[in-house]
């Protein structure tokens, strides 16, 4: 399963981005623990053979969590939620010079919020802490498509006003 897992991790290495370092340390740490797994059996050592044992398992169904999420959340956070966001600040913009009513969508805050957000989830991804982490990134993901449906019904009431003050006037 480690050999797997690395194998699979050395051939997306680029996936991983900024990641790649860190995860290549936590490689590094199961390496030692086989290691001293091996001076443990020859020393017959077995009482902590079992304890070696118990934690490279443990690191290894870790590994594999970090291996098969880590590249969607680099994705999420590097490239989709930032074009979102950029997006989502260039119709803003737009609207704001057609002299839309969007105080109350709080743009400016949601999206230094949802920037900072993303920065917090890098730093737990970078240290390997995924939980939750995508559940996050797809709750803001929802959130920002949203404010896409926001500024949808803002365009459409105002074509409803236009409609209705022609046949007011």
């Amino acid at each position: 399963k480690y050999r797997e897992l690395n194998e699979k991790f050395e051939s997306n290495k680029k996936d991983y981005d900024q990641i790649a370092n860190p995860i290549e340390l936590q490689f590094e740490n199961i390496e030692k623990l086989f290691q001293d797994f091996e001076v443990y059996m020859e020393d017959k050592d077995y009482q902590e053979v079992y304890h070696i044992v118990k934690g490279i398992d443990i690191m290894i169904d870790h590994m594999e969590i970090v291996i098969n999420e880590v590249p969607d959340l680099v994705l999420l956070t590097n490239r989709v939620i930032p074009k979102k966001i950029e997006q989502i600040t260039e119709r803003y913009e737009e609207m704001k010079k057609e002299k839309y009513p969007l105080k109350h969508l709080k743009i400016e805050y949601n999206v230094e919020e949802s920037l900072k957000k993303v920065n917090e989830i890098i730093d737990r991804i970078k240290v390997l802490n995924l939980e939750n982490c995508m559940f996050e990134l797809k709750n803001m993901l929802e959130f920002l498509e949203n404010l896409f449906q926001e500024f949808e019904i803002e365009k459409s009431g105002r074509k409803d006003y236009e409609e209705d003050k022609v046949i007011f006037d």
